[in-house]
């Protein structure tokens, strides 16, 4: 339904831009274009998100259809709700919460949710023209270091990586409030074959990016 709407739509612009260009009916083309954008949707992408857990925590974030952000200042991507872009790094996760001491005798498990957002709400720092924004703005916070009231500062020379990643997120995040989703690809060890074992990760900071959690595997 929504396909053939816009596409009415751009049909009917079409037209408009027709009228304009022979009879230069420029208020009325520019006041139909305000009203009509309001109806246009944005496109919106979808992808499925892994979370590795306890099975009892599962549990909760199920039947209160919520999940709890961390708020961790380790966190490299800053404050939010974590999930892998491959169910096996989530397995792998779980299955590391459940050899904890603290968590002995408890059962891992890996939820799955759907994420849902628009281009203009995502943090993508696998995009080298955002990851240059974003180191932009750290230079220019670094030239005004300890000027901010949004949050306290962290010297970004001395102290360690994931707690610079963790304040220039939030931070950067603060000052940009419609980025609901920031995701980034992380590089860790070689294989056997030499080829790096990468790990695709989404950092959820808007709830509503959120649905359709279910359980996709109790291990």
């Amino acid at each position: 339904m929504t396909f053939f709407l816009d596409l009415t739509f751009q049909i009917f612009f079409g037209l408009c831009y027709i009228i304009r260009k022979n009879l230069y009916f420029d208020r009325f083309y520019n006041t139909l274009c305000i009203i009509l954008s309001g109806y246009i949707t944005m496109p919106i992408r979808h992808n499925i998100g892994y979370h590795g857990t306890l099975d009892i925590r599962a549990n909760a974030i199920i039947s209160q259809n919520h999940f709890i952000p961390s708020s961790k200042d380790t966190e490299w991507l800053g404050e939010g709700v974590y999930f892998f872009a491959h169910k096996q790094h989530a397995i792998d996760w779980a299955t590391c919460e459940a050899k904890k001491p603290q968590n002995a005798g408890e059962k891992s498990c890996v939820l799955s949710a759907d994420l849902n957002y628009a281009d203009s709400e995502w943090l993508d720092l696998d995009d080298p023209a955002q990851l240059q924004m974003l180191n932009d703005f750290v230079l220019a916070y670094k030239e005004r270091m300890g000027t901010s009231s949004i949050a306290p500062s962290v010297d970004l020379t001395t102290h360690k990586k994931y707690l610079q990643w963790c304040f220039v997120c939030n931070l950067y995040r603060r000052l940009n409030p419609a980025i609901r989703l920031t995701s980034y690809t992380f590089h860790f060890k070689k294989t056997f074959i030499g080829l790096w074992q990468n790990q695709l990760q989404f950092c959820v900071n808007d709830s509503t990016v959120i649905s359709n959690i279910k359980k996709e595997a109790l291990l």
